[in-house]
């Protein structure tokens, strides 16, 4: 195909900026051959693991999507938008252990992100964690009063306390 012949006479670093650049189209088909091949040459491995992942994940190819998010996070154990991925995937797919774990990762590396502290307290009361959830909830709210996610779970503990 064409499309090989003119990507494999790109540079390494030419080769990723046009993955990113097909990426942040949406071209994901694209995106998926042109990050395979800079993971193939070992190009910031990481990102094109994750941007791999990203692009399988909107073509509906959840589990290898998956498996290239934990790769990132292997690769660098400090990938954090990688760990807010994988929480997230994990808790759509019902594995609320996981999705807490990736969530507690990312707020390790960024304690003042609502968005992670919700997370896992909402995958806290999905696990029937109830009083954990609501301390994490609280946290969420402290961090930032106008997560709208954070209130409606808020309002769903304090109903189940009456």
């Amino acid at each position: 195909e064409g499309f090989q012949v003119f990507m494999k006479s790109k540079m390494d670093e030419d080769l990723f900026n046009l993955g990113l650049r097909l990426y942040d189209l949406d071209i994901d088909d694209k995106a998926i051959i042109v990050f395979s091949e800079c993971l193939k040459r070992n190009v910031k491995p990481d990102i094109s693991s994750f941007k791999l992942a990203g692009a399988l994940l909107a073509t509906g190819k959840e589990d290898e999507g998956i498996k290239h998010l934990e790769n990132a996070v292997k690769m660098n154990p400090k990938y954090v938008d990688a760990y807010f991925n994988l929480g997230a995937i994990y808790y759509d797919r019902g594995l609320y252990s996981k999705s807490v774990e990736n969530y507690r990762k990312v707020y390790l590396f960024r304690p003042n992100d609502d968005k992670a502290v919700y997370g896992f307290a909402a995958a806290e009361y999905a696990l029937g964690e109830f009083d954990l959830s609501l301390e994490d909830c609280k946290k969420a709210l402290t961090l930032n009063p106008k997560n709208e996610n954070a209130k409606v779970l808020f309002d769903m503990l304090q109903h189940r306390s009456k």
